[in-house]
């Protein structure tokens, strides 16, 4: 009788030292499950802040000029009036923008702030100056011999500059 006793005990034992390591299983599974999915959740919200940091401008600092437009801004413009919300604030002549055809520019806004750097265009009808900080000129209008631009960093007031091709 009393080694079957002792056998019984050690079954249940046996048994609950078999449930605990079963729920025990069970728990790391579950938390393994949980880790997989947390991490897959992170790699994917990893995958969208990198669409969304190449979505803007930081990517474009590489970019040459391939485009057809580009050639028609390569030369000297030179400012035929500044308009701010509509109102006139710069006559003719105030600002001189050199485009050169190997990507370089030369900004002079009189009397005597020389700027220079390298420009790039952006989808046919944004021009990027890039020096310390950049300038994004969006292209409203062009011909052979005049160009209509808005500065885009001084929103929400629109700032409007047309050249004459010199």
């Amino acid at each position: 009788m009393r080694k079957y006793k002792q056998l019984l005990n050690y079954n249940i034992e046996l048994t609950l030292m078999m449930k605990k390591t079963n729920i025990s299983y069970l728990i790391l599974f579950i938390g393994f499950i949980l880790l997989s999915v947390i991490y897959g959740c992170s790699q994917k919200k990893n995958k969208v802040l990198q669409s969304k940091k190449t979505s803007t401008n930081d990517h474009l600092a590489n970019i040459d000029i391939p485009f057809k437009l580009s050639t028609h801004l390569v030369g000297t413009w030179v400012s035929i009036g500044e308009y701010k919300n509509g109102k006139k604030v710069k006559e003719e002549g105030g600002h001189t923008l050199i485009l050169k055809a190997d990507s370089t520019y030369e900004s002079l806004y009189k009397p005597n702030n020389l700027k220079r750097g390298r420009w790039l265009l952006i989808a046919d009808t944004i021009i990027r100056l890039q020096m310390k900080v950049l300038d994004d000129y969006l292209i409203e209008d062009i011909s052979d011999s005049t160009l209509k631009t808005q500065l885009l960093y001084l929103e929400p007031d629109k700032y409007v500059i047309e050249y004459k091709k010199q």
